[in-house]
């Protein structure tokens, strides 16, 4: 029933080549047979149908994901020019920007010269005004960081834009301090920097990994299996590689570390 309703075929081994799977046309006529009995039984009763058709278009039709819109938008303190030249943003980029404000999470995938960075800029500020997220951070390539920083202030001169390119070990807090006191309106940061950044939520995970790694730690033991003495050495290190991690994040809450969620982040891109 499950394929008839998908139009799918019904299909079978082949008893001349058993790793081959060949069409079943006798099955596949019972499915058609099953698609006129059905239909026949809809339309026989009025209120058969209007139940059916009912429960059908609450399971299937209820939700229509709307197709994104195309039209420019008036996005405040939008540049009419980009380095030097009229600003044009075309189409797809408009359509992707109000997909990805909507859904609040998308993956852009156009090709090379599609428009990409000025795209995720105008997505940023667009989420600014639909979503009230102010204070956005964009995990970029190192080496490209100056280039978004200009490109941001080409497309929105007045916007304020926070480099985290030269975060350290050394100046981490200095630098943190200012992202989470001053008001901004883009942050770029390299995926290397961004795990510079600790978390206070981490020592939650940390010890439910931990639990886990010590419950499988008991039953291997408890197994007496040799050909477990691998898996158990392995998981030994990373009990120790784990608690090390664990020490250092409740180490770093007797300080006045400058935490992720101290730099209230609206939106992380």
């Amino acid at each position: 029933i499950t394929k008839y309703i998908n139009h799918q075929k019904e299909y079978k081994v082949d008893p001349s080549d058993r790793s081959r799977r060949i069409l079943d046309r006798e099955a596949t006529e019972k499915l058609k047979v099953v698609d006129q009995e059905f239909e026949k039984y809809i339309r026989s009763d009025a209120a058969n149908k209007e139940e059916i058709v009912d429960a059908y278009n609450r399971a299937f039709r209820s939700y229509t994901r709307s197709a994104p819109d195309s039209e420019p938008a008036a996005l405040p303190g939008i540049s009419s020019t980009f380095k030097g030249r009229p600003l044009v943003v075309k189409s797809h980029q408009w359509e992707w920007v109000r997909m990805a404000t909507e859904r609040r999470a998308s993956i852009n995938a156009h090709g090379v010269g599609g428009g990409k960075t000025m795209a995720a800029i105008l997505a940023g500020q667009m989420a600014s005004v639909k979503n009230g997220a102010k204070r956005k951070l964009y995990v970029v390539p190192a080496k490209i960081i100056k280039k978004w920083a200009y490109e941001i202030q080409q497309i929105f001169p007045s916007a304020k834009v926070i480099s985290l390119e030269e975060l350290s070990s050394t100046n981490s807090h200095k630098m943190l301090q200012q992202v989470a006191m001053n008001e901004f309106d883009f942050a770029l940061i390299s995926q290397d920097r961004l795990k510079m950044i600790p978390m206070k939520s981490s020592e939650k995970f940390l010890e439910e990994d931990l639990n886990n790694i010590r419950e499988r730690l008991l039953t291997l033991k408890s197994s007496g299996k040799k050909k477990n003495l691998r898996t158990e050495r392995d998981l030994q290190e990373r009990l120790v590689k784990f608690e090390e991690k664990l020490r250092g994040i409740q180490e770093m809450k007797k300080t006045n570390t400058i935490w992720w969620e101290d730099l209230n982040i609206d939106l992380l891109a």
